[in-house]
């Protein structure tokens, strides 16, 4: 780093880095947005037997997928991942607009209900619909035996990029 400050003269500043090492029959690839590289993802896929090639292929789309997504998008791989206390705030909330818009209390849980799906959708990567096939989920475009583990998103100027681990 040292030699690349003296080369371009301009003081540069590692404020975060995540690094993934490739596990078993598993792929790391990264794709970084351009044209003005601002934003860059790591995604780590894993596979009992899937071919090599198709497997880091599949792994660049999901991580471009990562990088399309907005800012906010994409906070955890999966459903399961999301924090208990996070889910009943996130209820909590649809449930007091849904009283608050003067629905009647039988109907209030049901729309919470569907709120949370639509949360899924927004902030879990395999429930998003997919970039390049928006009629198919992130999850639903994976094939058998494939695993997304962990993905990392992280753009210029934020304080901290967006990770998921398994």
């Amino acid at each position: 780093m040292q030699e690349k400050i003296a080369l371009i003269k301009e003081n540069i500043v590692l404020r975060r880095f995540t690094r993934f090492e490739r596990t078993g029959n598993g792929v790391v690839a990264a794709y970084v947005h351009p044209p003005a590289a601002k934003v860059g993802v790591l995604v780590e896929l894993s596979a009992g037997s899937a071919d090599a090639a198709e497997l880091a292929a599949f792994a660049k789309d999901v991580a471009m997928h990562a990088a399309a997504a907005s800012p906010a998008a994409a906070l955890y791989v999966t459903k399961a991942e999301v924090p208990a206390e996070v889910l009943e705030k996130e209820k909590e909330i649809y449930r007091a607009q849904a009283a608050a818009s003067g629905k009647p209390a039988n109907v209030v849980d049901k729309i919470a209900e569907g709120k949370v799906k639509e949360y899924y959708a927004t902030f879990c990567l395999l429930e998003q619909p997919f970039i390049k096939d928006p009629k198919q989920t992130v999850g639903q475009m994976l094939k058998q035996g494939v695993l997304l583990r962990r993905f990392v998103r992280y753009r210029l100027g934020e304080e901290s990029g967006k990770t998921s681990a398994e």
